[in-house]
């Protein structure tokens, strides 16, 4: 009877452990048995919230912001460490052939935005409009009112941060419809397209 009566500490004591260590970092995995202890793989850690689903690779949340943890097939903790898909990046960049094909058309509606600080000589894609780091944001509303306006930017060359910026900046502004041309100036000029003097 004492045998037994041993025997039995042992496996519960054992067995309490097993219980504490599922929540101790344990990695979800198959490994982890959940459904026992009535809890669910969270996250990186094992068995540390409420049992939705047993653990298995083709595990599928059921509430609506969860996710499977990629590669452990758990549900758990809105799967705050599964993959999320990244956005699609949309391509702002404008082409020489096709920023001159859109000069041509001759639209109603396009700022050509010059980001560079002019000096006497300094030329520009003609009909650009010189808007710098130094442009107060009133000014660029004074320019351009129309909040869908094409506008394009550019600066020196595809090294310049100049255009770049002036694009986010005025995507901060509000402005929906604005490309850059990451040429720049240099690139127009190297394609033999016209300019002009900037001042």
């Amino acid at each position: 009877m004492k045998t037994l009566t041993k025997s039995l500490a042992v496996v519960f004591a054992g067995a309490s452990l097993a219980f504490l260590g599922a929540c101790a970092g344990n990695k979800c995995g198959e490994s982890t048995n959940c459904a026992s202890i009535g809890k669910s793989c969270t996250t990186d850690k094992a068995c540390c919230g409420k049992r939705d689903k047993a653990c298995n690779p083709e595990a599928k949340c059921p509430v609506s912001g969860q996710a499977a943890i990629k590669g452990k097939g758990c549900c758990g903790s809105c799967g705050t460490d599964a993959a999320k898909p990244a956005k699609a990046e949309v391509d702002h960049k404008i082409s020489t052939a096709d920023l001159a094909a859109l000069i041509a058309s001759k639209p109603e509606k396009l700022y050509i935005l010059d980001a560079l600080v002019w000096n006497d000589k300094s030329v520009k894609i003609p009909g650009a409009h010189n808007v710098n780091s130094q442009t107060s944001d009133e000014k660029i509303h004074a320019l351009i009112k129309d909040k869908n306006a094409h506008i394009i930017t550019y600066c020196a060359n595809e090294r310049c941060s100049a255009s770049p910026e002036l694009l986010k900046r005025l995507k901060k502004l509000g402005y929906t419809n604005v490309h850059e041309y990451p040429a720049g100036i240099q690139g127009w000029t190297k394609a033999g397209m016209a300019t002009e003097k900037a001042l």
